[in-house]
């Protein structure tokens, strides 16, 4: 998706410096069994915080500012951005730039969701699914899982409607 392009990079680049490798991230971010992104509970502060620590990490490190560097200065400068990258986070609140990230991917995933007409589809599917004895309860389950609490849905719903934060969500999904 366009929207996420910048995001993925990021968290791409944040990753590699990281050490984890890119696979090894995605893997952990996932909930079992689907490739949805492990969502978390929000909270309206934790959203607000998510999108500004994204937009001054984007400022930092987008866009290519980061260069490939090799030699024997390529791991002091990884562990320079790597360092300014958990200033970023731990500033907004954040234990962990994995929880940001979580946080982030979340709250995006609702919004896209919701504000592209998908939840009321989801909904429909998994009523059908529920009504077909030939779809395994795992399964079901899944589809579920898969759905953004209403918890989200109205965080997601209050920071989208903050004239403040409108614009930042749209910067943040590369609109």
């Amino acid at each position: 998706m366009p929207h996420h392009r910048a995001l993925l990079a990021i968290l791409s680049i944040v990753t590699v410096l990281a050490g984890g490798g890119i696979a090894l991230a995605q893997k952990a971010d996932k909930q079992p069994g689907t490739m949805m992104p492990r969502q978390i509970e929000l909270s309206e502060k934790s959203a607000r915080n998510a999108i500004d620590a994204y937009l001054v990490i984007k400022d930092k490190f987008g866009d290519g500012k980061i260069k490939s560097v090799t030699g024997p200065g390529a791991a002091l400068v990884a562990r320079s951005a790597m360092a300014a990258f958990r200033g970023i986070t731990d500033s907004h609140g954040f234990a962990t730039p994995e929880e940001w990230q979580r946080t982030l991917t979340t709250f995006l995933m609702t919004f896209a969701l919701a504000k592209e007409g998908r939840l009321a589809r989801m909904d429909e599917q998994i009523r059908q699914m529920e009504g077909n004895p030939s779809v395994p309860k795992a399964m079901v389950e899944l589809m579920k899982n898969s759905r953004p609490s209403e918890n989200n849905i109205k965080v997601m719903q209050a920071v989208s409607s903050d004239p403040a934060y409108a614009a930042k969500i749209l910067n943040a999904r590369g609109r």
